[in-house]
């Protein structure tokens, strides 16, 4: 399973710095810099078509959009 720490070291070191990026371009950078196993492609919840290691790249950004380290767009 893909642990969090590593989804943020990706996210360090390939995501472009001072520019938007939208979370497809996000889910492509975490998935070709990672091997993903199966735990990382199960649904992470019944009824749910989520892949669980998509849950986590969502739930550090969040994480660290809280601590000022990524910033993100307002939904409207």
């Amino acid at each position: 399973m893909l642990p969090e720490s590593t989804i943020w070291t990706i996210l360090q070191d390939h995501v472009p710095h001072g520019q938007w990026v939208s979370m497809r371009e996000i889910f492509t950078i975490v998935e070709s810099h990672s091997t993903l196993d199966s735990a990382d492609l199960q649904a992470h919840r019944t009824n749910s078509l989520t892949p669980s290691w998509r849950v986590r790249v969502k739930r550090v950004l969040e994480q660290k959009k809280r601590t000022g380290k990524v910033h993100g767009r307002k939904h409207a």
